[in-house]
């Protein structure tokens, strides 16, 4: 009589706690498994009076008891533990954290306790955000330029395979290293205060002689942003490319180019280069002695305001037939000059593509 009372008691309590939670609780007997208490939300969920029942046969829809049942972390040896655990509930397609423990109840026995959160839409985010992080591995490993991120004290924390494959170092020779390690020492100051700009919350964008493991520099160029967690500045994040042989090439270009002026400057025949709309862009020596003129004077200007009307309009003419038909030309042009005597051009006119 007095234990029913304690009973009664009890589930009165447990009541008043639970039934305003929007959690799951019941208690249940460990060698019955019958429950003995479920809270509102309990019964809403798995189908209102459940008290007597069998935990296994109302919250799985099993038989007999789940092979998975969590008694033996709680109970013997285990009293007072309390066992943290997730689970799918197939029944319903939602999971649950559960926290359950053994408790003492009238009778002198201890029962399950167990308190479960419905985590179904953390565990829906969790997976988004794992198969996103899922793809951004895949292109960072995959990308042909170094990705790296570096900590604010300037060590390095992480290096994409392309690292290795264009430098010839192992991403652990350098990981927990100073990045400056790896910079040319005339670029350690232009490398640093580039890394101090993107600390404070600056992009930017500079060049840096980077040090191979063959010993050999590579020109690099580097696009870095805030490594930002929680709102808060940690280091740099970037992005390397690797320029050396587009920069051989600007810089053989660079030399071709002053080779071709120097020689067309030279050229004792007049040179001249328009664009389509008649436009010189580039004139010679023997060009400025022509016309009188000083280079300043000639470029972007068309032939009419250079030339007499005459040589301007043969020479339109033929610039026409070259960018119609897109092949060489060559005519015979000619102008009066102040004595009133005719000067001829043997003239060579090529598309440039």
């Amino acid at each position: 009589m007095e234990e029913n009372k304690e009973i009664v008691h009890v589930l009165e309590r447990f009541h008043a706690l639970f039934d305003g939670l929007e959690d799951l609780v019941y208690v249940a007997d460990p060698e019955t498994y019958e429950i003995l208490f479920a809270n509102d939300k309990f019964r809403e969920i798995f189908g209102g009076e459940v008290l007597g029942k069998k935990c296994y046969e109302v919250i799985h829809g099993e038989k007999s008891p789940c092979s998975f049942c969590t008694n033996k972390y709680i109970f013997g040896e285990n009293i007072g533990k309390i066992h943290v655990w997730e689970y799918h509930c197939e029944k319903r397609g939602r999971w649950y954290k559960c926290i359950d423990k053994a408790i003492s109840w009238p009778g002198n026995k201890y029962v399950k306790f167990q308190l479960a959160f419905d985590v179904t839409e953390h565990k829906k985010l969790e997976k988004a955000l794992a198969e996103s992080e899922r793809q951004h591995r895949i292109l960072v490993e995959a990308a042909p330029d170094v990705i790296y991120s570096i900590s604010s004290d300037g060590k390095l924390i992480s290096l994409n395979p392309a690292f290795e494959k264009i430098t010839g170092w192992k991403c652990d020779e350098w990981i927990g290293k100073p990045f400056t390690g790896l910079i040319h020492p005339d670029d350690v100051a232009k490398a640093v205060e580039s890394f101090q700009k993107t600390l404070a919350g600056t992009p930017e964008l500079v060049e840096l002689r980077v040090r191979a493991k063959s010993g050999d520099y590579l020109i690099g160029e580097f696009i870095s942003v805030p490594l930002v967690e929680d709102g808060k500045i940690v280091g740099e994040l970037g992005i390397a490319r690797d320029v050396t042989t587009r920069k051989k090439y600007e810089e053989n270009l660079q030399r071709i180019t002053k080779t071709l002026h120097a020689l067309v400057q030279a050229i004792p025949d007049i040179v001249y280069f328009k664009d389509v709309e008649g436009r010189n862009l580039i004139v010679n020596n023997a060009f400025e002695r022509l016309v009188g003129l000083k280079k300043e004077e000639i470029i972007g200007k068309k032939d009419e305001e250079i030339f007499p009307p005459d040589l301007a309009a043969q020479c339109r003419k033929s610039d026409e037939i070259v960018l119609r038909n897109g092949v060489a030309v060559r005519v015979e042009e000619y102008t009066v000059d102040g004595k009133g005597a005719k000067r001829f051009f043997d003239t060579i006119k090529v598309p440039v593509f």
